[in-house]
């Protein structure tokens, strides 16, 4: 093997490598929340990372809406809401991301629905669509961005578009 095959081989695992670590932390991301783990959940967006949301009509995890960073993050995580509907049986079902790479930067876009327990039945809450931005800082993959939208609002389709790898002229 020469070596461009072998610098080429490298690069070809390490795309690989870095989309295996984006899903794996993206998948873990609902399991976290469900779970009540806000600290392991924080630790894997940037300090300056923030969160872009309408307010839910059903208050899921309180009254937060709008642009807001990490320690608003932890309000809603930690919120009387929230924990409540841990209780009741409310989970974050995801799917998995569409990942595009550049460099050090990466944006995923995926799906969530959020499934509730009611009496001996659940039943879709709410389904959600979530880009995603992020960042690889030292050695690892952080989340700078989640924008989400819910189903049916005007910007959640380009937000789905923008995750495809379209060749437009």
């Amino acid at each position: 093997m020469s070596a461009v095959d072998v610098k080429a081989l490298v690069e070809r695992i390490q795309v690989l490598e870095d989309r295996q670590e984006i899903t794996q932390l993206l998948m873990t991301h609902p399991l976290a929340i469900d779970g009540g783990e806000t600290e392991f959940w924080l630790e894997n967006w940037t300090d300056e990372a923030v969160v872009d949301r309408l307010v839910d009509p059903e208050r899921h995890s309180g009254d937060y809406g709008g642009v807001y960073g990490k320690d608003v993050m932890r309000l809603s995580a930690d919120s009387p809401e929230l924990e409540a509907l841990r209780k009741a049986g409310v989970c974050h079902f995801v799917t998995l991301p569409a990942i595009r790479l550049d460099g050090d930067t990466a944006h995923a876009t995926n799906y969530c629905q959020l499934i509730g327990l009611e009496g001996q039945s659940y039943r879709f809450r709410r389904i959600l669509v979530s880009r995603w931005e992020l960042r690889h800082v030292g050695g690892k993959w952080k989340i700078t961005k989640r924008t989400i939208r819910p189903i049916g609002h005007e910007e959640a389709r380009p937000l789905v578009i923008a995750s495809l790898p379209l060749q437009r002229s």
